[in-house]
């Protein structure tokens, strides 16, 4: 009697133990559970308007291939915790997945919200916009919450198509998201290793760690904002923050800020970045007028502005800011 319960405990473990559940494409909505996980996608996903997508803690979420995306025109309610992350990663980390995308989602739709969510390997290509954001972009919606989320390895580095891909792990066009207490590490992209903004975006980033995220040069690819680029008209509230080792190909080794764009940069350490050419720390470009107060921007390396670099008619209203220990190996150590 023994061995019978024992086998049969044995094979409701296999069981739990090989659960998952494949997502052939098409839409989804309901609830993603714990004891459905993983949840394999093998083709294209959306969310329609009118429906939710709720995923319980500790559920995996793994594209099968690099050719699809979750879109979202509903309402997406990922919520983790602490102790138990969702994780939305990719089968083959060599070629990733295309990311989560918010395009013209109706804005009489409730927030959206990722908490407590791992994004890894995700890879933005293809026709313009599907080139900018590996893990999560937004065109014109703003009601989305991103909290205690990590960030590795995400990339969009497509060069084959005009303008620039924005944003390694998050892009942003006419959006203004909350993006709070996350980790960004080695993720990529043309302009905003880690974040790209444009066009009239106002988003709060605070409270969030940058580290390792790189801007590249080649093609298309401009190699502005280590961590985070703004361009064209875009003001967001970058306060709190920690930069450390993001690098820039061209200019801005933290922050990059492009035509008109007029950001609040508060309370944040900006520490050991580098950009080859302009701004160590911070590239203020073409008529930009940021707010900098009460930062740390120190042991910074660039060509011009080691701290930093004003160009074209910019300038910015600096208070209570440290700027010391920078290097500029042609012009100004500090600005």
């Amino acid at each position: 009697m023994k061995t019978i319960l024992c086998s049969f405990l044995a094979i409701l473990l296999c069981i739990a133990v090989y659960s998952q559940t494949i997502i052939p494409g098409g839409p989804i909505s309901g609830t993603w559970t714990l004891d459905g996980s993983p949840y394999l996608i093998e083709g294209e996903t959306i969310i329609e308007d009118g429906t939710i997508l709720t995923i319980e803690p500790g559920v995996e979420v793994i594209w099968q291939n690099d050719s699809s995306s979750m879109w979202v025109q509903g309402q997406i309610l990922a919520r983790g915790t602490a102790s138990d992350s969702i994780i939305f990663t990719a089968a083959d980390p060599q070629t990733g997945w295309k990311g989560i995308r918010f395009d013209d989602t109706p804005p009489s739709n409730d927030s959206s919200e990722f908490v407590y969510c791992m994004f890894e390997h995700g890879d933005a290509y293809g026709d313009n916009p599907e080139n900018s954001g590996g893990a999560i972009a937004v065109f014109n919606f703003g009601k989305i919450l991103i909290d205690h989320c990590s960030f590795f390895n995400n990339k969009a580095i497509d060069i084959s198509i005009h303008p620039i891909p924005m944003g390694g792990a998050i892009s942003l066009e006419n959006a203004s998201p909350i993006i709070r207490n996350c980790l960004f590490k080695n993720n990529k992209s043309g302009a905003g290793g880690a974040i790209g903004c444009y066009l009239e975006c106002i988003p709060e980033i605070e409270n969030n760690i940058f580290t390792n995220n790189d801007a590249i040069w080649e093609g298309y690819a401009q190699g502005y904002g280590g961590a985070i680029c703004c361009y064209v008209s875009c003001s967001p509230q970058i306060r709190n923050n920690t930069f450390t080792g993001n690098t820039a190909k061209n200019a801005g080794g933290a922050i990059a800020m492009v035509s008109q764009c007029n950001p609040t940069i508060d309370h944040n350490l900006i520490v050991g970045n580098t950009s080859e050419w302009l701004g160590g720390g911070i590239e203020i470009q073409d008529t930009c007028s940021p707010e900098i107060i009460n930062n740390t921007i120190a042991h910074i390396e660039a060509d011009y502005g080691g701290g930093i670099d004003f160009w074209d008619k910019s300038e910015a209203k600096i208070s209570n800011t440290i700027i010391w220990g920078n290097t500029a190996t042609t012009q100004g150590n500090q600005h």
